[in-house]
């Protein structure tokens, strides 16, 4: 009779970083950060660096810096985009371009656009449809 324990179901449980491992990340690493504090929204970026006690991000809607002691967990993600992300070229106005990820390979983004058309972007090209909103 085995007593060892059934295999797992579901999903692989998602690695979480620590403080220390977020220090030792090379610049480029896309994350998904967690903060304490209030509901907010999960914040999204590439390293640029980590100094003192502070994370230098790259996200999509421009640089963040993220007081490590205010991280509650960060990941390691493949991209900062994900397939279905409503998008639009940075200083274009949205009646003329915006689109939709359809996949990613490293930092370029493959986006149909308006009419139906694909086309690969840069990230530092875009910005997610939302952030547009918020701005006007």
């Amino acid at each position: 009779m085995s007593t060892a324990a059934p295999p797992r179901r579901g999903r692989p449980p998602l690695v979480w970083l620590t403080t220390d491992e977020l220090a030792g990340l090379p610049a480029g690493t896309a994350l998904v950060v967690e903060t304490y504090g209030k509901h907010g929204p999960r914040t999204v970026g590439r390293v640029v660096d980590v100094v003192g006690d502070t994370l230098h991000l790259d996200g999509p809607s421009g640089s963040l810096e993220v007081p490590t002691r205010r991280v509650k967990r960060a990941r390691v993600v493949d991209a900062i985009y994900e397939p279905g992300d409503p998008v639009v070229l940075r200083g274009v106005p949205e009646s003329r371009w915006r689109g939709g990820v359809v996949r990613t390979n490293g930092t370029d983004v493959l986006v149909e656009q308006i009419g139906g058309d694909f086309a690969w972007h840069s990230e530092s090209a875009l910005e997610p449809a939302e952030a547009r909103a918020r701005t006007g």
